[in-house]
């Protein structure tokens, strides 16, 4: 049985700063700007770590400002297409243009109950939720969510 080998794609193309959780808001950290110039190494960076997914996330979240950086994606969408390789995106963007169902698994990183109900599946993608628990969880909170996962049609895992 083979295990899937992630690589991941850390991108800051800006940052809403409202997750609570916030590492590079917390940490005053200085995390470059993603430029498109920096695919041209993922072809080799796949090879070398012989990943079998490729996996976005942020030091801003990957979805910010999406009009402006449809040209990284389009190009990110072709490599992965060119090297038969999937595409996991995390994003805390629940409504956005952004084409979800090229994703194999959208992971959507939630605050609240009521962004669940914003979630949509585009097409076969694995449809994920995750949530930090912050001070304000309650037991009944958190036993809400679970409940809702486990009979929605949309989300898959939780």
């Amino acid at each position: 049985m083979s295990k899937d080998k992630y690589l991941s794609i850390i991108t800051n193309f800006g940052c809403h700063y409202t997750c609570p959780y916030c590492i590079v808001k917390n940490n005053n950290m200085d995390i470059p700007k993603t430029r498109r110039k920096s695919l041209k190494k993922l072809k080799a960076a796949v090879e070398h770590e012989q990943a079998t997914i490729i996996s976005v996330s942020g030091g801003g979240d990957p979805l910010h400002n999406y009009p402006n950086t449809k040209r990284y994606y389009d190009i990110l969408f072709s490599l992965c297409e060119e090297m038969n390789i999937p595409l996991e995106m995390h994003t805390s963007y629940h409504k956005s243009t952004f084409p979800y169902e090229k994703c194999y698994r959208v992971v959507y990183h939630c605050h609240n109950l009521f962004q669940l109900m914003a979630i949509k599946r585009h097409g076969s993608e694995i449809v994920r939720v995750v949530f930090v628990v912050t001070e304000d969880f309650t037991e009944e909170l958190i036993n809400n969510i679970y409940n809702y996962v486990s009979n929605s049609d949309v989300i898959d895992e939780l």
